[in-house]
């Protein structure tokens, strides 16, 4: 296993293979997926507590416009309750006074009918006498048939207002019970409208607080960039001395000009310029991003070790000069198994894929540099196959 590389202050405590490394980036990194999440996170609440205001409110409006008519109801089952039972009183009244009216004359004369007739009748002296008995008897017997005939529509009459009377109150009663379910409606929905006005404020507080979190990532973001590119733009004449100085010392080692993958891993971010999701910031990503594979760092071509250091930006960088002006660049390693001078073959293992630097997450950022200045790598390693030592 090749011996590992790393500044001198830095120090290593544990697992040369990376259990050292360090990401600068991460904490930052991962502050900005937290703000874009929770201010989706936020959002979703917001206009679901919204939602649940405005349903709040409508039932509360329903059960407002329920309780309304209940109250209504009962107030009219109220006053029918108290015409019936007027109606009732003056129906008793005149029962009373038909009774009254029958007097005891007719119920005489119903009660003995037959020997009462008789003996007017028979005791007549003349046919007129017999005449006038006859007339007044009949006289009697239609009164009393009269008043009794009253009487039983009056007792009619009584039997339906109390069957009214029943109903109504039996109606009252339901009605009563309606109003009480609107009362407890009303209760509840208002009592629900309260709450989601709470949540509502609650969700407005969150997603404020995740507005700032998210302009606070988006402001150390850009402070990260602006650092990462000083850093970028600061290797370009140090690359091109560096390059200078072995052409001057006959060191050059140059390249075959045809690359093998540095990485083993898939491609998950490519050359170019690119807008942050979150912070909207336009950025340049000077490399090509290769996943973590087999965990080893390959040298795409032979040439010389320039650089082998730790920077802010780039962790664990190394740069190898493959003559001609061609330069290529492996950041965020774990660990580095080469020093500056060096001479590599293509497909040499020169260190761990990590996260170090301003990193995401464990990955090989991969430049290709002419004359110092970042070109698309991809061309140049689209269609390159592994290095002849790395894993299948």
């Amino acid at each position: 296993m090749p011996r590992t590389f790393a500044p001198d202050n830095y120090r290593d405590d544990t697992d040369p293979l990376g259990d050292h490394a360090h990401d600068v980036m991460s904490a930052h990194s991962m502050a900005v997926v937290e703000a874009e999440a929770l201010l989706e996170q936020a959002l979703a609440e917001l206009g679901t507590a919204q939602a649940a205001v405005v349903k709040a409110q409508a039932d509360a409006e329903v059960a407002r416009t329920a309780l309304e008519e209940a109250r209504r109801a009962v107030d009219v089952a109220v006053e029918e309750e108290s015409c019936a039972m007027r109606e009732l009183s003056e129906i008793v009244q005149r029962i009373a006074d038909a009774r009254h009216d029958l007097g005891a004359v007719a119920r005489d004369a119903y009660q003995g009918l037959s020997m009462a007739t008789l003996s007017v009748v028979l005791d007549a002296d003349t046919p007129a006498e017999y005449a006038d008995s006859y007339v007044g008897v009949r006289s009697v017997l239609r009164a009393g048939d009269a008043a009794l005939g009253q009487l039983a529509v009056e007792q009619a009459d009584l039997l339906d207002a109390r069957q009214k009377l029943r109903a109504i109150r039996e109606s009252k009663e339901e009605l009563a019970e309606a109003a009480a379910t609107a009362v407890t409606a009303k209760e509840a929905a208002v009592t629900a409208a309260v709450a989601a006005q709470r949540d509502l404020d609650e969700a407005a507080a969150v997603r404020l607080d995740a507005l700032r979190a998210a302009e606070e990532a988006r402001q150390r973001d850009y402070e990260r960039y602006q650092e990462f590119l000083a850093v970028s733009e600061a290797l370009r004449p140090m690359i091109v001395d560096l390059s200078a100085l072995l052409v001057q010392t006959s060191a050059t080692v140059f390249g075959t000009g045809r690359f093998v993958r540095p990485g083993t891993g898939e491609v998950t971010s490519e050359f170019g310029i690119r807008r942050h999701p979150i912070t909207g910031v336009v950025k340049l990503h000077t490399g090509t991003d290769i996943g973590r594979g087999d965990g080893f760092v390959y040298a795409a071509d032979a040439g010389t070790v320039v650089k082998a250091e730790w920077n802010r930006a780039y962790g664990f960088m190394t740069v190898i000069d493959h003559g001609r002006g061609v330069t290529t660049l492996y950041g965020h390693q774990a660990a580095m198994y080469v020093q500056a001078g060096h001479r590599v073959g293509q497909g040499t293992r020169i260190g761990v894929i990590g996260s170090t630097g301003y990193s995401t997450g464990p990955h090989l950022h991969f430049e290709v540099r002419r004359d110092g200045e970042p070109i698309d790598p991809w061309p140049l390693i689209a269609l390159s196959p592994l290095p002849a030592g790395a894993a299948r």
